[in-house]
C-alpha cells in the first residue's frame, strides 16, 4: 500500500514526459505497451470473474448485474484497443487519453459494484447488533486485549461504553448477573486462551476473513454459538465444530 502513492507520481511524470516530447525510450515503449495490454486483460476478465465469484461464493447481487459487467467490459476493451492503435502510431496524447478512459471505467466499476460488496464483507454492524440484542443495557461490555478498532466500533454501533481489560479475573464471575467480553481474534489465539483458562462460553462469532473473527463471550453457558458467516466463505454445507456452532442465516454485513 505505501508504494502506491510514489508509483502513481512516477507514472504521472513518465506520462507527462511522453506528452511533452511525443517520444520515449525503448524501455518506456515497453512499459507503455504493457500498461495498455494489462488494461485490456482487466476488461476481458470482468465477465469471467463475475461468473467465477458468483458460483464460488453466495453473492447476493441483482440478476441484471451481468449486463452492467458486460457494458463496462466492452467499453474498457474498446478504448484499450484504440489506445494500442494510437501507440502503434506513436500518438502518445491520444494513447493516454483513451487509456485513461479505460482506467476510469475500471475505477468506476470498482466503486459502484465491487466496493459495496467488500464493504458488506468487512462490516462490523451485524456483530454489534447481536451484542446490543444479547447484552442487557444495565450490564457492562468488556473487551479483552482490544485494539483501537474493536474499542471504537463497539462503542460506535452499540452506543455503549466499553471497559478494557487485559486479564480475566475471578472477580468478574462473582456477580450474580452474567458478564460479557468481546474480542477481536486472529486464528482463534485469544479464543483458545479464554476457553482454556476461564469459564467462558462463546455466544456470537463473526468471521471476518484471513483468519480474523469477532467473538462475544459470556460466563452464562449456551448450547449453541451463533455464527455470522463470512460473506466470502465458499458455498457448501454449514460447518459444525464439536456440535457447538450453528450458522446465522444471512450475509456478514449490510453496509451499515
Amino acid at each position: 500500500m505505501p508504494v502506491f502513492a510514489p508509483a502513481a507520481i512516477l507514472t504521472a511524470v513518465f506520462i507527462d514526459s511522453t506528452l511533452v516530447t511525443q517520444s520515449t525510450s525503448k524501455t518506456g515503449k515497453i512499459f507503455t505497451l504493457i500498461f495498455g495490454i494489462v488494461v485490456i486483460i482487466v476488461g476481458l476478465a470482468l465477465a469471467p470473474m463475475y461468473f467465477y465469484f458468483k458460483k464460488l461464493y453466495p453473492l447476493d447481487v441483482p440478476e441484471n448485474l451481468l449486463l452492467s459487467v458486460l457494458f463496462f467490459s466492452i467499453v474498457i476493451v474498446a478504448f484499450s484497443l484504440m489506445a494500442i492503435k494510437y501507440f502503434q502510431r506513436a500518438d502518445f496524447k491520444r494513447y493516454w487519453v483513451t487509456s485513461s478512459i479505460s482506467v476510469i471505467m475500471i475505477l468506476l466499476f470498482m466503486l459502484i459494484f465491487a466496493a459495496p460488496i467488500v464493504d458488506r464483507h468487512k462490516s462490523f454492524a451485524p456483530f454489534c447488533r447481536q451484542v446490543s440484542a444479547l447484552v442487557p443495557a444495565v450490564e457492562s461490555i468488556y473487551t479483552y486485549e482490544p485494539d483501537e478498532t474493536i474499542k471504537g466500533v463497539i462503542s460506535f454501533y452499540t452506543g455503549r461504553y466499553v471497559t478494557e481489560i487485559n486479564e480475566v479475573t475471578d472477580e468478574l464471575f462473582r456477580k450474580e448477573t452474567p458478564c460479557f467480553i468481546v474480542i477481536r481474534d486472529k486464528e482463534k489465539e485469544i479464543e483458545k486462551k479464554l476457553l482454556s483458562a476461564n469459564k467462558l462460553f462463546p455466544l456470537v462469532r463473526q468471521e471476518m476473513g484471513t483468519g480474523r473473527a469477532l467473538v462475544l463471550f459470556s460466563n452464562k453457558e449456551t448450547q449453541k454459538t451463533l455464527i455470522i458467516r463470512n460473506f466470502f466463505r465458499k458455498s457448501g454445507p454449514e460447518r459444525q465444530e464439536d456440535g457447538k456452532y450453528t450458522s446465522f442465516i444471512g450475509n456478514a454485513g449490510d453496509g451499515d
